[in-house]
């Protein structure tokens, strides 16, 4: 029942007996209700903030990570990765190990003779070089690697009347370029082919560089 009175107002309506009364009196009693009442517009408007609050504290944690930039960064944009350092070469190492062009290798004959006894582990063998001389040269250069050389001798690969064909006066080597250096006693002639000849020996390692060994288990535990 409403008898005009604002909805958010209960009422009871209760007898109570006077002392003394031979008749019932009525009386009204008026219950407030408790809590806190908003409109809808303000619901709306805390919620409004409720978000924008969200959204404000994950823009802040975004660009404030850690990673995102630092003492060592500054100075480049957030994000943009940071240039490796180049290693610089050695200065022991030569950075040109490339063989002079005055000459030019054709073809190979070798023969190697490996020693597999395992209290030994060498071998040795012998090469011969064709060679082309496209610059007269007073020198022939040739990459040797850990290896022991001897008997180096040049011989003249086609015949001709006035066979000049100069010896080998010098042995050297340049270790850091590996190089060996034979120097001759007269000059190589432009358009000619020769053949230059050595036997070499070294040990057969087991760095998996060149002419080397290695050893292998079987099924059965045997190594090999």
């Amino acid at each position: 029942m409403s008898n005009g009175y604002d909805g958010k107002e209960r009422f009871a309506m209760s007898s109570e007996s006077g002392t003394g009364s031979t008749s019932g009196s009525s009386s009204i009693k008026f219950k407030e209700s408790k809590g806190v009442f908003l409109s809808r517009a303000a619901a709306v408007l805390l919620a409004l903030i409720a978000v924008a609050c969200v959204i404000g504290v994950g823009v802040i944690v975004a660009y404030t990570k850690p990673g995102c930039d630092d003492a060592s960064g500054a100075g480049s944009a957030a994000g943009e990765p940071r240039p490796e350092a180049e290693a610089e070469p050695s200065a022991s190492r030569p950075t040109d190990v490339r063989l002079p062009r005055g000459v030019v290798p054709l073809h190979y004959n070798v023969e190697l003779r490996p020693n597999l006894d395992p209290t030994v582990f060498k071998f040795d063998g012998w090469v011969e070089i064709l060679i082309e001389c496209r610059q007269p040269t007073d020198n022939v250069t040739m990459h040797v690697n850990k290896l022991t050389t001897r008997n180096g001798a040049l011989r003249s690969a086609d015949a001709y009347a006035d066979d000049d064909t100069p010896t080998i006066a010098s042995v050297s080597r340049d270790d850091a370029k590996q190089f060996l250096i034979y120097e001759l006693r007269g000059k190589l002639h432009a358009g000619r082919r020769y053949w230059i000849r050595m036997d070499f020996e070294g040990d057969l390692e087991d760095d998996l560089v060149g002419l080397y060994r290695s050893k292998y288990t079987t099924s059965t535990g045997e190594v090999r």
